[in-house]
């Protein structure tokens, strides 16, 4: 954990407190902080799960787009070479060409957006600031069968009246088994806002309730 906090915050930097918190998988949940900002780490795993920089925003630069995506991209790498074989990154920028860079990281299988996150902030200056990720490995799941039109026409009929818009298929937990769902946004009014969020059973057809995401895996 030491060598882990001197490489993200520079070598030296204490550990003021650190706790740690058997998940239900029987691995670990191991929290440190230090003067420069806090980390969040699975163990036995060897994995991050979150860090920020105190004031890791602020400070002026002027990399391109280019060169941040190549800084992300060499972070993630490192941090995670296994995570991210196959995923594809998009790139947005937050506040302005000054603002902090968002280097947002997902897997697509068949179609089918994986479990696994990982999203980065980078300075403009092109320094990490900060990082959330979710090492879940792909799961197998059932043949999406329901396609996009039909995941409308089924969750139009749990809103009358309202425009049903499919936004994404992910994997998700449903009854603590992995399923590919369709996340399906219920719009209201001449200006369309959104209501609420429908999902549908990709293999099924039938209207489920995925569970909270978890660190457990």
């Amino acid at each position: 954990m030491q060598q882990t906090v001197d490489d993200l915050y520079g070598k030296g930097t204490a550990i003021t407190q650190s706790a740690s918190l058997k998940m239900k998988n029987g691995h670990w949940r191991l929290e440190a902080k230090t003067a420069k900002g806090d980390l969040v780490a699975k163990w036995p795993d060897r994995k991050l799960v979150r860090f920020a920089l105190n004031g890791g925003t602020s400070g002026g630069g002027s990399l391109s787009e280019t060169e941040i995506q190549s800084i992300g991209d060499r972070f993630v790498r490192k941090w995670f070479a296994d995570e991210v074989v196959g995923v594809k990154a998009t790139h947005r920028v937050v506040g302005g060409d000054q603002g902090p860079h968002i280097l947002v990281y997902r897997r697509y299988v068949g179609g089918v957006m994986m479990p696994m996150r990982l999203d980065l902030t980078v300075s403009p200056a092109g320094r990490i600031t900060a990082m959330a990720a979710n090492s879940i490995q792909d799961p197998k799941l059932p043949k999406v069968v329901v396609t996009r039109n039909s995941a409308k026409a089924l969750a139009a009929r749990t809103a009358e009246g309202a425009t049903a818009v499919p936004v994404k298929l992910l994997a998700q937990r449903v009854n603590h088994a992995w399923r590919p769902v369709w996340m399906v946004s219920i719009m209201r009014g001449a200006k369309q806002t959104p209501e609420s969020t429908v999902f549908i059973d990709a293999a099924t057809g039938k209207e489920v309730t995925p569970e909270a995401p978890s660190e457990d895996g």
